[in-house]
C-alpha cells in the first residue's frame, strides 16, 4: 500500500463512474439506462474473466487446488447472475422508447460483447467454433476488424489457451489424476454446470428480451443500414452456436446428494402480479418445479380488466405471468408447458402473435382450448409449468 488511505468516491472512482453515461447519442431519457445496463454487463464480465483465469491457474497447480478454484467459480456463477439481472431492467424499455435511439447503435451491437466471448474461450470454446463471421452486416465486421485479426483480443486469448488450457482441460486434467477428493470433486462439478447452464442461458434471455422490447421489428430485415438478416435471425446464429461444455457431467452432478430436504414446496406470492382473490397460490413451487395458477389479463394495482382485445390481453396476462415466475426465482425461459384457455378460438392468430414476442426462442409445450367462459368474462387466461434450477449450487 502506498500513500494516504484513499476516500470511498476516489477508491471506487466514483466520478469516472458518473460520467460513463455522459456521452448518450439522443436527447431520449431512457438511453442512459439503456448505457448503464449494458457496463454493468461490461463490469461483470471482466470481474468473471479475473475469476475464471484464476481457477484455472489454481486447477493446472500439482497438486491442483480444488477448494479455492471452486469458490472461485461459485463466485463467477454469482457475478453472472447479477449480470443477467440487467435484462429485467431492459424489458421496462417500451418499444418506441427504444426506437428514438437505436439508430444510433449499429446493427448486431447486442452481439458485440467480445468480453462475452472471451469468457466462452475461456471455459471451453474452441477456435473453429466463433460463428461471429456468419453474422451480415457492417457491425459484425468492424467488431472482427477491432477484435478478431492476428494481434486482435481474440487471438491474444486463444494463444493463452493454448498455453495454460482453458477450463475444460483443466477439469480433464484434474480427473485424469487420482486421486481426488470426492467430496471437492463433486463441490467442483456442480459449480461447473451450474455455469455451463449460466452461459447458455445467456443467449436465450438476451433473445427474449429483444423480442419482448422490439415487438414486431425483431423479426424484420434491417437491410435499410447494409443487414439482410433480422434482429431474431443474428440472435438465433449465436444460440444455435452456443456451447454446451460440461454437459456430460449434467447426470453426475444430478446424482450427487446436495443435503436440500427432497421435493419441498414453497408457495409464491408477489405484488407485480394480481393478488390471488380466492382459496388458491399465485404458484407453488415444488423442488425445481413450478406450477402457477391461471393469470388473466388483471391490472396487479388496480385489479382491474386490461383491455377488450384478445392481443392486449394476452400480454398483460404474460406480464402477470412471468411477474410470478420471476418471484419464484426463475424467468419465462424456464417454461416447458403452458396452458392457454380462449373464450374463442377466432381469435388464436392474434393471441400466438402476441404469445410468440414472449418465447423467442426455444418455446415450451402449449395446449390451447375453447371454453364457454372465463373469469370477470374476458378473452384469455394463461397458466404454466416451469423447471427451475438452482441458478447457483453451493
Amino acid at each position: 500500500m502506498t500513500g494516504s488511505p484513499l476516500t470511498y468516491w476516489d477508491y471506487v472512482k466514483l466520478d469516472v463512474i458518473h460520467n460513463l453515461q455522459s456521452e448518450r447519442q439522443t436527447e431520449c431519457y431512457d438511453e442512459v439506462m439503456f448505457i448503464a445496463v449494458h457496463q454493468h454487463f461490461e463490469f461483470w464480465f471482466a470481474q468473471v474473466i479475473r475469476d475464471l483465469r484464476e481457477s484455472i491457474r489454481r486447477l493446472n497447480l500439482t497438486p491442483p487446488d480444488l477448494a479455492t478454484a471452486t469458490a472461485l467459480l461459485h463466485r463467477c456463477n454469482v457475478e453472472l447472475a447479477l449480470a443477467t439481472q440487467g435484462f429485467e431492467v431492459m424489458k421496462t424499455l417500451t418499444r418506441e422508447s427504444f426506437l428514438a435511439f437505436r439508430g444510433a447503435l449499429q446493427h448486431t451491437s447486442g452481439l458485440q460483447s467480445v468480453q462475452l466471448t472471451v469468457i466462452e474461450l475461456l471455459v471451453g470454446r474452441t477456435p473453429d467454433t466463433l460463428y461471429h463471421h456468419l453474422i451480415d452486416g457492417p457491425g459484425m465486421r468492424d467488431f472482427l476488424a477491432k477484435y478478431g485479426g492476428p494481434d486482435g483480443l481474440l487471438a491474444q486469448v486463444i494463444r493463452e489457451t493454448e498455453r495454460t488450457g482453458n477450463l475444460r482441460r483443466a477439469y480433464d486434467r484434474v480427473v485424469g489424476q487420482p486421486p481426488v477428493n470426492p467430496a471437492h470433486l463433486a463441490a467442483l462439478q456442480r459449480e461447473l454446470v451450474a455455469l455451463d447452464r449460466q452461459l447458455a442461458g445467456w443467449r436465450r434471455r438476451h433473445a427474449e428480451t429483444a423480442a419482448k422490447v422490439l415487438g414486431r421489428d425483431f423479426g424484420e430485415s434491417a437491410g435499410t443500414v447494409g443487414n439482410t438478416r433480422s434482429c431474431r435471425e443474428n440472435l438465433e446464429i449465436g444460440k444455435r452456436h452456443t456451447r454446451r461444455y460440461f454437459a456430460d457431467l449434467e447426470a453426475v452432478v444430478g446424482n450427487i446428494p446436495t443435503g436440500d430436504p427432497p421435493m419441498t414446496t414453497t408457495r409464491i406470492a408477489t405484488d407485480q402480479a394480481p393478488a390471488a382473490i380466492g382459496p388458491y397460490a399465485q404458484a407453488v413451487r415444488v423442488g425445481e418445479f413450478l406450477f402457477t395458477s391461471g393469470q388473466i389479463p388483471l391490472d396487479p394495482v388496480t385489479m382491474t380488466v386490461v383491455g377488450d382485445d384478445v392481443a392486449t390481453q394476452t400480454r398483460q396476462v404474460l406480464h402477470n405471468l412471468a411477474a410470478v415466475v420471476r418471484a419464484a426465482g426463475g424467468d419465462l425461459s424456464d417454461v416447458i408447458k403452458t396452458t392457454v384457455f380462449l373464450k374463442d378460438m377466432n381469435d388464436f392468430q392474434a393471441m400466438n402473435e402476441v404469445y410468440a414476442t414472449f418465447f423467442p426462442g426455444e418455446p415450451p409445450a402449449r395446449s390451447t382450448v375453447e371454453v364457454a367462459r372465463l373469469p370477470k368474462d374476458v378473452r384469455v387466461e394463461i397458466e404454466c409449468v416451469a423447471v427451475i434450477s438452482r441458478r447457483t449450487i453451493g
